[in-house]
């Protein structure tokens, strides 16, 4: 059940932006895009959801659907040049590639447990991949063998980041304080310990370009910099309070960031200031990567891609009517185990309630009781009971008279 309010509002002699980002979706389809990787400019890949793998050798021109011998979910993929890959995803899975992707091969030895959201190699031995519940697995023969380096049960990670053999970081949340965390290793994973904490900001994504220059992006539009390997972490203003999934840097000043709702966000001085891009899509996306300063990628939510030529600087010219929409957005990830994020766009302030159902009616839990909120996007994060059993279930926001509901799907 779903139902929209529409208002228009009319401006005179107001300007309107025109995306340079063009949506170049090559499969529409309902599979989640969760990661887009480049070799170089001409070869790449994207990996989502079914266990969806697409390539391109001709810089998008054309893309072409991989066998990915999965139908489980992918989560991250990565290359360390045109032939040799690996992509992770549900139940352990960690899939390699030594011709480009025309045969994949699955390695179903890893002690990895059950959602590997992120993996990063630094050459054709060496890498580590990060477990959803706490651990990090290194290999030091391309994957064929891996053993834990860390298994930190209170730990939820997302991803992981090795500029070399010895200096890495990964990132998630502590679920006993609930804190958003980044640990961090200098001797290659033997020893990991907490550089930094913040209360109630998961952190979903990182990257460092060397050993001491790197960013994290979270919850509510969290972005943290430092210059130093994280002895010091800074606080970056992204100017968005929605929660951001990934941040890819070129060099030590250009960079993008992307997130909920079609956010893009652009930085030509290393993040001392953001500026929003115009994605042309409302969709979630969940991954984004340059293969310099003009060329880049990001992919999403529903399999949604999108391309830019000109590192996605926009035109400006006169504006015609905007529409703002009452809006439920489908939760993310989805199927999930154990948390997943529910987010909505509101057209005018009012009063909220989100709530949990079961199929039979019975209600859950109660995320949002009737808050009042500002126009615009929210979201709010759904924590499974350990006790609620795999299944359907649905989510209904109301906000004022306007009620939407939508289904999503626990799987443990």
């Amino acid at each position: 059940m779903k139902s929209s309010l529409i208002i228009f509002l009319f401006s005179i002699n107001s300007l309107n932006t025109f995306s340079q980002w063009e949506i170049v979706t090559p499969y529409p389809q309902l599979n989640d895009l969760n990661t887009v990787f480049f070799s170089d400019i001409n070869n790449g890949w994207a990996a989502g959801s079914s266990g969806t793998i697409l390539h391109t050798n001709n810089a998008g021109t054309n893309w072409a659907i991989q066998n990915s011998t999965t139908t489980e979910t992918l989560y991250s993929i990565d290359f360390i040049n045109s032939n040799t890959g690996w992509c992770v995803g549900s139940l352990g899975q960690v899939l390699k590639t030594v011709n480009g992707g025309n045969d994949w091969n699955l390695i179903d030895t890893l002690p990895m447990g059950d959602f590997v959201y992120g993996v990063d190699f630094f050459d054709q031995n060496n890498g580590w991949a990060a477990e959803f519940f706490g651990k990090i697995c290194h290999t030091t023969d391309g994957g064929e063998n891996w053993v834990v380096q860390l298994y930190e049960q209170m730990y939820w990670l997302w991803s992981i980041s090795f500029p070399n053999q010895t200096h890495g970081w990964a990132v998630g949340l502590n679920t006993a304080s609930q804190e958003g965390i980044i640990i961090n290793t200098t001797d290659g994973g033997a020893n990991w310990g907490v550089q930094y904490n913040l209360y109630q900001r998961p952190f979903y994504f990182v990257q460092f370009i060397d050993a001491n220059d790197g960013w994290v992006v979270g919850s509510y539009g969290t972005i943290l910099h430092t210059t130093n390997g994280g002895i010091n972490w800074s606080a970056q203003a992204s100017g968005s309070a929605n929660n951001l999934y990934s941040v890819n840097f070129v060099d030590l000043n250009i960079g993008w960031a992307c997130g909920m709702n079609g956010k893009i966000l652009h930085t030509t001085n290393g993040g001392n200031l953001w500026e929003e891009q115009v994605s042309g899509t409302d969709k979630f996306i969940f991954s984004i990567l340059f293969t310099d300063s003009n060329n880049g990628w990001a992919v999403g939510q529903e399999g949604i891609m999108l391309h830019t030529t000109n590192g996605g600087v926009t035109d400006v010219v006169n504006e015609e009517p905007n529409i703002i929409s009452f809006e439920l957005n489908q939760n993310y990830p989805n199927p999930f185990n154990p948390s997943t994020t529910i987010s909505w766009q509101l057209p005018i302030a009012g009063d909220v309630t989100l709530k949990i159902f079961n199929t039979l009616g019975e209600e859950i839990t109660t995320l949002v009781n009737d808050e009042y909120q500002d126009a615009g996007a929210h979201s709010s994060l759904f924590i499974v009971n350990s006790s609620l059993p795999s299944g359907i279930y649905f989510y209904q926001l109301k906000a004022g008279e306007l009620i939407s509901t939508k289904k999503m799907i626990l799987l443990k």
